[in-house]
């Protein structure tokens, strides 16, 4: 498998690339093929350092697409959808497939194919290894594997993993619960949120629902997720 890009425009060079290999065609195990990458106007062969570059490079130009961020404490993740201009969006799912293809190529190519580690999915079980230069945020990582938090608790716990500790999330400590909703900062505040100048419901009839005591847990467990 030989992906010939161009430096300068990586990204967009590597998505156009992997767009035209079919949905067939990586069922049928196209991208597990040797890779090898060739950029053009260089000269020279790919010996496995230009690989492993790409890999780094790939995520770490990720932003600049304007269809991810950061958060606070530097972990990847999707811009928020209603944010996206109609171009945007349009240019959304093969975006995320190409995306999708090259996390994968990157487990493939580099742990089992290279270092020979077992295909098993409870390898994975505990801290990922890293393969690539920006890593995903924690929280993202499980809205894709269908394993969003099950409790409150949880939540909370998501949270803080994306926060500096010199910037706590008020939204992750247990006292959101027990201070009245003027300490808490959620006094006025409804079931929307904010995505630059536009609220989005976080149920039907948001704007118009006020967040209260009896309901600061459930407007703290729909509020996240709603970004995801």
């Amino acid at each position: 498998l030989r992906l010939r890009l161009v430096r300068r425009e990586l990204l967009g060079s590597a998505i156009e690339a992997l767009g035209a290999f079919s949905e067939m065609g990586v069922r049928c195990g196209v991208l597990k093929q040797p890779l090898t990458i060739e950029y053009v106007g260089e000269a020279g062969q790919d010996a496995g350092g230009l690989r492993r570059q790409f890999f780094d490079l790939f995520t770490a130009e990720l932003p600049a697409s304007r269809l991810w961020t950061h958060t606070d404490a530097g972990g990847l993740r999707p811009v928020d959808r209603a944010a996206l201009t109609a171009e945007a969006a349009a240019q959304l799912r093969p975006h995320m497939e190409a995306c999708g293809r090259v996390c994968g190529m990157a487990l493939y190519q580099e742990l089992h194919r290279r270092l020979g580690v077992r295909w098993e999915p409870e390898v994975f079980a505990g801290q990922p290894p890293s393969l690539l230069g920006d890593s995903f945020a924690r929280y993202f990582l499980r809205a894709v594997r269908h394993d969003p938090p099950a409790t409150l608790a949880e939540l909370q716990a998501e949270l803080r993993a994306e926060c500096p500790d010199s910037a706590p999330d008020y939204r992750a400590g247990p006292e959101i619960l027990t201070r009245s909703l003027r300490e808490s900062g959620l006094e006025g505040q409804t079931f929307v949120r904010h995505v630059g100048g536009a609220e989005v419901p976080l149920v039907e009839g948001g704007a118009v629902r006020a967040v209260c005591d009896e309901s600061k847990a459930e407007w703290l467990q729909r509020m996240p997720p709603a970004g995801l």
